[in-house]
């Protein structure tokens, strides 16, 4: 009797594993089985991963594709990195960050998966459990977000543009300007010797200064071809160079507005960084402290950009003394389309493109508290 009830329970148990099976089988998310060993084989996949791959399940558990074989070759280093490093740290479960695999008919699809290890009474790895997702709407929206808000800052770059040029070509006008008129005015007799030695050092000192000045022009140039450029690769820079480039872009408009900046860069490490992107976060959140400062006619406004090391990484804060973000849209504030200024002024795209650059493409945090005089942005980047 007892053993007839035994057998009863585990055909029940293997009855609802069979019903839990087969919702994979027939859902979009994709349970999978592979080995530790150098080719991760598969011994099984839900019948799903022929809805992702194009492969049926049995093509994986003969050997005919590889689960290595569909890994973008960009994105399969990566992978196998956060896989020994989740093996190094004994972790039980661990995530990838959204990487690349290519389906039978040779499109791309973008994945997330979940990870469970497994271990054998010895306590060596012999396998893994997990799930697949395919995310690629979403990467493909995020994509199309970015450009679009790529595409509504040019208005504010342009505008950029003009607050750092108008200052060197009204200067390069003034220098011509008194050329011409010491030229016009017989201001120096040229046929004395002295005379001509003062126009020729007169004029040296500033045919030298409006070269300084076109110098600074076709830096700005430059400085704005590099925040438009598109980053292919991640490069080791400490946090104070995207910084640097950022003020180097808004720094006259905040000193126009009578906006006081402090920097104290105390961090030592260098970090992975897509160096034009990082830009674009610190660039929007000094654009959205000086709107904030002119909106509410803040009276000696002031931003601190303060970064240090910690344990694990490095941390960048840029605060100011604009009063802080209401309560009530605190919470809000990285939201799509989400603006609390004039639909004129904002997009609502700032910001979560921010927190989608700092969290996804850097593996790192962002995130915003009030402090006692304003707000407090915090960059948080793994080293």
């Amino acid at each position: 009797m007892i053993y007839r009830n035994l057998e009863e329970k585990l055909k029940e148990k293997s009855a609802e594993q069979d019903v839990l099976l087969s919702l994979f089988d027939r859902g979009a998310t994709v349970i999978f089985k592979w080995n530790n060993d150098e080719t991760w084989s598969v011994p099984y996949v839900s019948e799903s991963a022929e809805r992702l791959f194009g492969y049926k399940s049995s093509d994986f558990v003969n050997s005919t594709i590889g689960y290595i074989d569909l890994i973008h070759k960009e994105d399969l280093q990566r992978v196998h990195n956060e896989v020994d490093a989740a093996i190094k740290e004994g972790r039980d479960y661990f995530e990838h960050e959204p990487y690349r695999l290519h389906t039978k008919k040779g499109a791309t699809k973008w994945v997330h998966d979940s990870t469970v290890t497994v271990r054998n009474a010895e306590g060596e790895i012999t396998h893994f459990l997990g799930t697949i997702v395919d995310i690629t709407v979403v990467k493909e929206k995020d994509k199309q977000l970015l450009q679009q808000y790529k595409l509504a800052q040019m208005g504010e770059m342009i505008s950029m543009i003009a607050h750092q040029w108008r200052q060197p070509l009204n200067t390069i006008s003034i220098t011509a300007s008194n050329l011409n008129f010491d030229i016009m005015l017989n201001k120096y007799d040229l046929s004395h010797k002295e005379e001509a030695q003062k126009f020729k050092e007169c004029l040296c000192e500033n045919l030298s200064n409006i070269e300084a000045y076109t110098q600074t022009l076709s830096k700005t140039i430059d400085d704005f071809r590099n925040f438009y450029k598109s980053d292919k690769k991640s490069m080791l820079l400490n946090t104070s160079e995207p910084v640097e480039k950022a003020l180097s872009i808004i720094k006259v408009s905040l000193i126009n507005n009578g906006v006081k900046i402090r920097q104290v860069y105390k961090s030592t490490r260098k970090v992975n960084l897509f160096d034009s992107e990082m830009m674009h976060v610190i660039l929007n959140i000094l654009k959205n402290a000086e709107d904030n400062f002119i909106d509410k006619k803040i009276q000696n406004p002031k931003i601190d950009i303060l970064s240090y090391d910690t344990l694990y990484g490095v941390v960048l804060k840029i605060s100011d003394n604009g009063g802080g973000i209401p309560k009530s849209i605190i919470n809000r504030i990285f939201e799509p389309y989400f603006s609390s200024k004039d639909n004129k002024v904002g997009t609502g795209l700032g910001l979560y493109m921010s927190k989608i650059i700092v969290e996804e493409h850097h593996g790192g945090t962002l995130h915003v508290i009030n402090n006692k005089d304003g707000a407090c942005f915090s960059i948080e980047l793994p080293a």
